[in-house]
């Protein structure tokens, strides 16, 4: 666990259909190594689970959909309104992973910014306030 303050709390998972675990608890082992906070959900979570795993999470910064199979962009779609009533307005949502291959597609899914990579996630949350 890196020293000093919590840069915040970033929940990472998959939407329903998904059962790529591996590339989201990478990412999630890389953003703990970076000080951030994170709850991995895991993979094949429902829009409506995802919204709960994301309600009242203390110093939630970011959440972070992880999508690899472009039979699963609908339940992402769903994955990412859900959470986006769950959270405060001024929380990110990035989406990635294979399916997703560009901003515009990320953007098609509802989310806020497209994390190409992991390198690119992490510089996208290190441009964000941090309190």
């Amino acid at each position: 666990t890196p020293r000093g303050p919590s840069r915040g709390t970033v929940v990472v998972g998959g939407p329903s259909g998904e059962r790529h675990g591996l590339a989201l608890t990478m990412v999630a082992d890389l953003l703990r190594s970076r000080g951030w906070n994170v709850s991995d959900i895991g993979t094949d979570v429902p829009a409506e689970s995802f919204a709960t795993a994301v309600r009242d999470v203390d110093q939630l910064r970011a959440v972070c959909i992880g999508v690899t199979l472009h039979e699963s962009m609908v339940e992402a779609r769903k994955a990412v309104a859900a959470v986006k009533k769950a959270i405060a307005p001024d929380v990110k949502v990035f989406a990635g992973g294979a399916a997703v291959v560009s901003e515009e597609a990320a953007r098609a899914l509802g989310a806020d910014a497209w994390a190409r990579d992991p390198r690119m996630l992490l510089a996208l949350l290190a441009s964000e306030p941090v309190e």
